[in-house]
């Protein structure tokens, strides 16, 4: 029996980085899945892989610190938080 060929690719360090900056803010695995365009076992799996990356690297906590508060304080966020 001849198995279906599926093209698997791994995730790059931003992806990872993507994954725990929303779960960090909150974000459903599913909202995740969505905002990367990977399958959802994708996303399981690495966060089963390694649940406490964030806990070992400081290093990817400020980074992802330093996003959220670059997002929170663009132009585009400000403008569109005042027309609301």
């Amino acid at each position: 029996m001849i198995g279906i060929m599926r093209n698997y690719t791994q995730l790059t360090e931003e992806q990872r980085y993507q994954i725990y900056e929303g779960i960090t803010l909150g974000l459903t695995q599913a909202e995740i899945v969505e905002e990367l365009a990977v399958n959802r076992s994708t996303i399981s799996r690495e966060l089963k892989r390694s649940p406490t990356t964030m806990e070992k690297s400081s290093q990817v906590m400020w980074i992802l610190q330093r996003r959220v508060i670059l997002r929170l304080t663009s132009p585009t966020h400000i403008a569109l938080g005042e027309g609301a």
